[in-house]
Order: C-alpha cells, then sequence, then structure tokens
C-alpha cells in the first residue's frame, strides 16, 4: 500500500472483533450489527491518545500511534456498512461510550496484543463478546485489499522469525496430491511463496490436507510480508515452531 508507512502494521483478520447476543432480541441485534445499523448515543472521544505499543508473543514490540474513539466507531461502522450492500437497517444498536483497552489480534507477524477502543452498548443491547476495533493509526487491515471478502481462505499460515532464512509455509492440499514443490518471489518489502503440485492420477477421496514445506529465502525474512500468490492478501508468520503438517 503506498500510501502506508513501510512500519505499518499489518493485519490479516478483520479489525472489528465480538459479537453475539443473547435473548428475545439476540438476531436483530445480531442483524443490526452486520449491517453496520450502530448510533453513537454518547459521547465518544476525538482526541487521539497518547502513543502506546503493539507487543507480539516472540517479545518484540512496535511503537505506535493511536487513533481516537470517534474515528475508530466511524471507521468501524463504514466498513460494516461496506460489506452489506442493500442490507435491511430497521434494526438500530447503540454506543454509549468507548474505553482504550489491548486485545489480541492476528498480524502478519502472527499474533499481537494491540491497542484496541472497546465500545459499550445501551441497555439490552450489550453483546457476549465485547466489541472493539482496532486503535492503531498507521496499519494496513484486509479492507485495503480489494474484494478480499472473496478469499476467505488466505490465512493459512507460515512460521518463522525475523532473523530466520528458512520458513515453513502451510497450506491445504489435496489426497490426490502426489508431490509438491515451492519457490519464492522476494522484494524488499514482500516474500511470495508459489507452490506447485504434481496430482496423483486415480480416483481419490476429496480429503483436504493440511501440508507443510520449507522454504529457503535469499536473506532472512526481516519485517517483510508474506503474500499468498493467489489472492496477493498477507499471511500470519507465527514465530513458534510449525505444528505437525504433512510433508510435502
Amino acid at each position: 500500500m503506498a500510501d502506508k508507512p513501510a512500519d505499518a502494521i499489518v493485519f490479516v483478520r478483520e479489525l472489528t472483533q465480538g459479537g453475539g447476543w443473547n435473548g428475545p432480541n439476540a438476531n436483530d441485534a445480531k442483524i443490526a450489527f452486520m449491517n453496520g445499523a450502530i448510533q453513537a448515543t454518547g459521547t465518544l472521544d476525538d482526541m487521539e491518545p497518547a502513543p502506546t505499543e503493539v507487543a507480539w508473543k516472540d517479545g518484540t514490540r512496535q511503537a505506535v500511534s493511536l487513533v481516537s474513539a470517534t474515528s475508530a466507531f466511524a471507521a468501524m461502522v463504514a466498513e460494516l456498512k461496506a460489506s452489506c450492500v442493500g442490507c435491511d437497517e430497521t434494526a438500530q444498536l447503540h454506543v454509549t461510550g468507548a474505553d482504550l483497552t489491548t486485545r489480541q489480534a492476528v498480524t502478519s507477524h502472527g499474533n499481537a496484543s494491540v491497542p484496541v477502543w472497546q465500545f459499550t452498548f445501551a441497555s439490552g443491547e450489550e453483546p457476549i463478546d465485547p466489541i472493539s476495533y482496532v486503535a492503531v493509526k498507521d496499519r494496513v487491515g484486509p479492507q485495503d485489499w480489494p474484494h478480499w471478502r472473496d478469499h476467505a481462505s488466505f490465512t493459512d499460515p507460515a512460521y518463522a522469525t525475523a532473523a530466520d532464512a528458512r520458513i515453513t509455509i502451510a497450506f491445504l492440499g489435496g489426497a490426490c496430491d502426489a508431490s509438491h514443490s515451492i519457490v519464492a518471489v522476494e522484494s524488499a518489502l514482500a516474500v511470495v511463496p508459489i507452490i506447485t503440485t504434481v496430482v496423483r492420477p486415480g480416483a481419490c477421496t476429496a480429503q483436504g490436507i493440511l501440508y507443510g514445506l520449507e522454504l529457503q529465502l535469499a536473506s532472512p525474512l526481516g519485517n517483510r510480508v508474506v503474500l499468498d500468490a493467489g489472492s496477493g492478501f498477507p499471511v500470519p508468520v507465527y514465530p513458534e515452531e510449525p505444528p505437525a503438517l504433512q510433508p510435502g
């Protein structure tokens, strides 16, 4: 994203988290939320909080500037509305306030503790899981990629630390697959793994299998993003050891 700073944090899941409702109006509340039919009936802070940090599980930390609660609320509603063109908006939810807190989020470098604005709702409209929106100012989110909702399977992970030049790529293959090979296209900003599959002839099941291939890079991964070759979307890269994967 040319308009984003080089150190912008890349999120590979939606910036809004939370939801779920109980009670007789649960279905209406769920539909209203999915439609972005939400009004702020309380006063939301329009001042940007002091900078803070995003912290990853491996101890990596990055200082970040934050957006105001007002900006976060407006962005959340706009993104929900954009994903639900033509939806019925007869129901409404009402936000009465917002608190700055932290929450786990999936980034291009794995899970991180991220500052979020967590919204409070009017009595009787409270979600089971509190609804929050990422408060990081310099960020890239899924909505920044065209047609990102059409690619629900772009999040198969990779495993490496920033210091590793050899990384493990996980991907969903078929039981008919005889073999896989992998190469990478690399730049200063990104790594794109390209996987070639040879399919075994004859009848077989349609079972999906999570395979793993090791990819040798020309240089350590560093802060580069790993992109899915099919969609161009970022995939999460976790610094821990990969789980048991079927060898490719």
